[in-house]
């Protein structure tokens, strides 16, 4: 049946679109001007009902006609019958118009409080807001060219820039790094001094050393007892690789940003890399990492001889 265009366009507006199979069945109940059993509607309306699937499927949509009030059912004779007519018809429509007009109110007070709150917002608050932007959203870091430098001090600038400083309580961070080679894990040095920090910032630190037979005794045992000082603030944990294998030198934090030593020699060249930018790398170095620190074997300050 084709309906006026501006029935079509009222009907658009209200989001009704009755399934075909819906429409048959109850055409056929309308049409009979009585009531009927389910096995005189499949007759009627020729639906296919030759299978306990298809029964099945004939049973629930009446269920949804009567759960949208435009059949009624009852029992007669031991059998439930299903009926209609046009009051019931016109107080579904009512109702649907009711609970659209509802839904329209309802967004349109949800438009209003967002024109107030856009049209209240100040200069302040709009700066604020594009700086945001700027700094979180449109300036989102691209995967950048090596940095060559050498010497520690490149290192450190970049951790600091783009790991230590964004790192928040519960963050994880992974160290893999030689030690003693480009200023980390020296006899010198001050690294396990950065990590206690961060770990009284609440964050969790994890850290896979060289195999035992690549590491300088007095560094392993330097870097054993700073850890076993550490190790009651908990948060830490140190392991050493259990082969000579090369692996990733890095540092990360959760499972998205990393830093990553590509070469040190001639010059220490680094490679910032933020998940989004190469995310099958990232996710490789972060698996490596964790596979081999599963497999890494207790920091105790021994080496092997």
């Amino acid at each position: 049946m084709t309906l006026p265009d501006n029935f079509e366009r009222v009907l658009h507006l209200l989001d009704i679109s009755p399934e075909e199979k819906k429409l048959k069945i109850l055409n056929t109940i309308a049409r009979a001007g009585r009531s009927l059993t389910i096995e005189e509607i499949q007759r009627e309306s020729q639906i296919r009902c030759d299978t306990s699937g298809t029964r099945a499927a004939l049973y629930r949509t009446l269920s949804q006609l009567a759960g949208d009030e435009l059949i009624r059912t009852f029992r007669e004779s031991g059998k439930k019958r299903y009926v209609t007519d046009s009051s019931l018809v016109d107080a579904w429509f009512v109702r649907c118009k009711r609970e659209k007009i509802n839904e329209l109110r309802a967004r349109l007070e949800e438009l209003r409080r967002t024109r107030q709150v856009l049209e209240g917002l100040g200069e302040g608050e709009i700066k604020e807001i594009a700086d945001y932007l700027y700094r979180h959203i449109l300036s989102r870091p691209q995967l950048r060219a090596p940095i060559f430098n050498t010497g520690a001090d490149q290192l450190v600038r970049m951790l600091h820039e783009k790991i230590i400083r964004r790192l928040r309580k519960g963050d994880i961070v992974r160290i893999s790094l030689e030690w003693g080679v480009i200023g980390f894990f020296d006899v010198e040095d001050r690294t396990m001094d950065m990590i206690e920090r961060l770990l009284e910032r609440g964050i969790k630190v994890r850290i896979l050393g060289p195999s035992k037979e690549d590491v300088d005794s007095k560094v392993c045992q330097q870097v054993s007892k700073k850890y076993i000082a550490l190790k009651n603030k908990g948060g830490i944990e140190i392991r050493h690789k259990s082969h000579s294998r090369k692996t990733y030198h890095m540092i990360a934090k959760n499972r998205d940003d990393v830093v990553l030593v590509l070469a040190r020699e001639p010059s220490l060249m680094l490679q910032y890399i933020p998940y989004g930018a190469n995310p099958e790398l990232v996710d490789d170095i972060i698996h490596t990492f964790d596979e081999e620190f599963k497999a890494g074997l207790p920091c105790d300050g021994e080496v092997a001889v």
